[in-house]
């Protein structure tokens, strides 16, 4: 007779072999992720230097503003506690969009601002205005006004470029305007009656311009800012805009290693010291002859 198969009861696995491994092995990094992060900086910093070539000064103030805006940006964004997500950090890619974005902005707004400073000029627009007991060039109040009613028209410009400088397409571009534009529109007429102003004075003193110049460059990075898409708490910007607060920054990270390399320095030669003093106690005690 054939004897009855037998069964072989199922092992029980040891948790040693349903541990899973502590260290999971990661992947080593494409060429193209290695390569990624130093592209990127060279693309952001190729748009900055060409606006400084293009146009100068004012060129590369306004281009600038803009990766300098996106950093405040997400340094505000970062504090949220009620933030749900994660924001994006600051990357390499981002500096590289919000330059490329800043140079596609500051032709129209340089080049309609410096039209803007001319046509008074051209109309013949001249002489002087009382304004409240003082005398103002009527040319400087004619650039003011239209520097400040021209400021929907820079919006309407503003996002279709950064749609593109962002998502690389115009897909979504009539939307991202619709979504934004009303909405951020009394922000930048509030900002907008300070920069008419400086622009105007730049007209009445132009031999105070260079001083006026750094007032005007921080009126580009506040409009980068008021134009976020971020839903951002202004208040914040007293913080995050002040450059004190990073020069802060700088002098604790510089500070920090000094201090710790000065610390280490002084024990090694505090170890040094006993060492030697140690060892020179011992000679001295050897040549001494020991009394009976």
């Amino acid at each position: 007779m054939a004897e009855p198969e037998t069964t072989k009861a199922p092992q029980e696995e040891t948790p040693e072999q349903n541990a899973k491994p502590a260290i999971k092995e990661e992947k080593p990094k494409s060429l193209e992720g290695i390569l990624k992060t130093p592209f990127n900086l060279a693309l952001g910093s190729a748009a900055i230097a060409g606006s400084y070539m293009l146009g100068g000064l004012d060129w590369l103030v306004t281009t600038a503003s803009f990766p300098i805006g996106a950093f405040i940006e997400n340094k505000i964004v970062k504090e949220k506690k009620e933030e749900k997500k994660k924001p994006k950090p600051y990357s390499s890619g981002l500096f590289a969009k919000e330059s490329i974005g800043g140079l596609g902005f500051t032709v129209p707004l340089v080049y309609g601002v410096n039209y803007e400073r001319a046509l008074p000029q051209a109309l013949g627009i001249d002489g002087l205005v009382n304004v409240l007991g003082y005398s103002v060039p009527a040319a400087a109040l004619a650039v003011g006004g239209l520097a400040f009613a021209t400021i929907p028209l820079f919006n309407l410009a503003y996002y279709p470029i950064t749609h593109l400088a962002h998502k690389k397409t115009f897909k979504g571009m009539g939307e991202d305007l619709r979504k934004n534009y009303w909405k951020d529109l009394p922000r930048t007429m509030v900002l907008g009656i300070p920069w008419a102003a400086a622009v105007a004075a730049s007209v009445a003193m132009p031999a105070w311009y260079p001083f006026l110049f750094p007032v005007l460059a921080g009126f580009e990075v506040a409009y980068r800012l008021v134009l976020s898409r971020e839903d951002l708490d202004y208040k914040k910007l007293a913080k995050y805009a002040n450059p004190l607060y990073y020069l802060g920054k700088l002098i604790d990270a510089v500070a920090s290693p000094v201090a710790a390399i000065l610390k280490h320095s002084a024990k090694s030669m505090y170890d040094t010291g006993a060492s030697l003093s140690s060892g020179l106690g011992g000679v001295v005690r050897s040549a001494v002859p020991a009394h009976g």
